[in-house]
C-alpha cells in the first residue's frame, strides 16, 4: 500500500472514530471538520431512503443513529440504496425499545427502494383472462417480495405507531414502473409459500394439502385459490413457471 494511500485510510478511520487523534498525528479541529461533514453528508444519503421512520423518530434519537452507523459499522457497499441497508440491519440487531416497529418499517420502506430499482421482468408473459390458473404452478416475479412483518408497517406514519405486534403479511411490488403493494391473510401467506416452492400445480398442491390436513375445505380453498392466483397473474406479481 502507498504511503498516501495509507494515509487516507489512517484518516478516514480516525475521523470514523477508530482511532485517537493523537495517535495518527492529525489536527483535532481538522479531523472535526470533516467528521461533521462526512456525518451530514451520510446523514443526506439515508434520510431519502427512510422519510416515514426519519418522520417518527425525534431529531436527537435519529442523529444519534446516524452517528453510531458511521462511525462503528463498516460499511463495504457503494451503491446508495445498499449502504441505507446499514440502517435496517442496525435496528435489526439493536432494537429501540420505544420504536419496536422501527426495523420492520425501516425494512419495508428500503424494500420499495429495493424493488423500485430492480430491472423489469424480462419474461413477462402476456395475461390470459380465461386460463384455467389452478392447473398451472407459478413462480414469484422477479420483480416482487412476499414479506411477513410483525407490524402492519403500511399504516405506520406520524400520525400512527402501533403498541402491540400485528403480524402483516404483504406482497410488495413493481407493475408498470410503480411499487405497489397487496396484502394477504396469514393463510394466503403459507399457501403462497407453498406454491413457490412446488413445480406442481396450485390444483395439485391444494389436493396434497387437504391430505395431509382432512379439516381443510378442498372446494373453498380451491375457489379462494383461485381468485388470489388470477388477482395476483393479473397483476403480474406472479409468472408461469
Amino acid at each position: 500500500m502507498s504511503i498516501l494511500k495509507q494515509q487516507l485510510n489512517d484518516f478516514s478511520q480516525t475521523v470514523r472514530g477508530q482511532y485517537e487523534l493523537s495517535e495518527k498525528g492529525f489536527d483535532g479541529q481538522g479531523a472535526a471538520i470533516y467528521k461533521e461533514l462526512f456525518i451530514n453528508n451520510f446523514n443526506s444519503l439515508i434520510s431519502s431512503c427512510f422519510p416515514i421512520l426519519r418522520s417518527i423518530l425525534p431529531r436527537e434519537l435519529w442523529h444519534s443513529l446516524v452517528k453510531e452507523i458511521f462511525t462503528k459499522v463498516k460499511l463495504q457497499k457503494t451503491i446508495f440504496y445498499q449502504i441505507s441497508f446499514e440502517l435496517v440491519s442496525y435496528l435489526e440487531h439493536n432494537p429501540l425499545v420505544d420504536y419496536p416497529f422501527a426495523f420492520d418499517l425501516a425494512h419495508y420502506e428500503w424494500l420499495e427502494l429495493e424493488i423500485e430499482l430492480r430491472a423489469n421482468e424480462i419474461n413477462f408473459n402476456s395475461f390470459e383472462p380465461n386460463l384455467d390458473v389452478l392447473n398451472y404452478s407459478w413462480r414469484l416475479s422477479s420483480c416482487a417480495v412476499i414479506k411477513l412483518y410483525k407490524y402492519d408497517v403500511h399504516n405506520i406514519g406520524p400520525n400512527y405507531q402501533p403498541k402491540k405486534e400485528i403480524n402483516t403479511c404483504l406482497i410488495v411490488y413493481k407493475n408498470n414502473d410503480q411499487v405497489q403493494f397487496i396484502k394477504v391473510s396469514d393463510q394466503s401467506y403459507q399457501l403462497l409459500q407453498c406454491v413457490f416452492s412446488e413445480t406442481l400445480s396450485a390444483k395439485e398442491i391444494i389436493i396434497n394439502l387437504c391430505l395431509l390436513y382432512p379439516n381443510l375445505n378442498q372446494s373453498q380453498l380451491l375457489d379462494e385459490t383461485k381468485k388470489l392466483i388470477s388477482m395476483l397473474y393479473q397483476e403480474q406479481v406472479i409468472l408461469l413457471e
